[in-house]
């Protein structure tokens, strides 16, 4: 039966799931929502992109291609605004967009906040968490 999966967030194990439900599923819809606009990546190679030692390509888990492959969507640099458990929908970008699902997965989203301290919205303050937090050093 084919199903509609919808993944919330970006982790790096994210592939491995897909790669996981196409070895026994190959029609089933699957969609990835990043609010934080990024395909998957390895959050342990922050560092090293800050030091400039790779390429943000390089933190990739996986390539485009493996995304076009296993016929996954990507919506990326959208935030979901709602869940909604009883009608199985996810909401993006206040009702500019509404997924159905089947099976949802809420896989990493970035929604993290630094504590509520006074400065810490200065240039050059960040949360080493997202791929885009390498962009401000």
């Amino acid at each position: 039966m084919k199903k509609k999966i919808v993944i919330l967030g970006n982790s790096s194990g994210t592939p491995t799931l897909i790669e996981a439900i196409r070895a026994n599923d190959q029609d089933s819809d699957i969609t990835i929502v990043s609010p934080d606009g990024q395909l998957p990546y390895d959050r342990n190679l922050l560092p090293a992109l800050m030091a400039k030692e790779v390429t943000s390509a390089k933190a990739l888990v996986k390539n485009t291609d493996f995304y076009a492959k296993n016929k996954v969507q990507s919506i990326l640099g959208k935030k979901v605004t709602k869940i909604n458990f009883r009608k199985n929908q996810v909401t993006i970008e206040e009702k500019e967009l509404i997924l159905d699902y089947d099976v949802l997965v809420v896989s990493s989203l970035p929604e993290r906040k630094l504590p509520d301290i006074k400065g810490v919205n200065k240039v050059g303050i960040f949360a080493l968490d997202q791929l885009a937090a390498v962009d401000q050093f």
